[in-house]
């Protein structure tokens, strides 16, 4: 994020950054590429043993 003009202590939640200002928007926005994505739904299903 600093390499884009945001100032974030290392450590803080993506959830926890303060994205009121204009340099910490547009650097998560260029970012957000980058960060890990949440796992949507459930699991596949593991083909049972015969």
């Amino acid at each position: 994020m600093s390499k884009n003009g945001a100032e974030v202590a290392e450590g803080t939640r993506v959830a926890d950054v303060k994205t009121t200002d204009p340099k910490v928007a547009k650097a998560l926005e260029t970012c957000r590429p980058l960060l890990p994505q949440r796992g949507g739904g459930s699991p596949s299903p593991t083909p049972a043993a015969s």
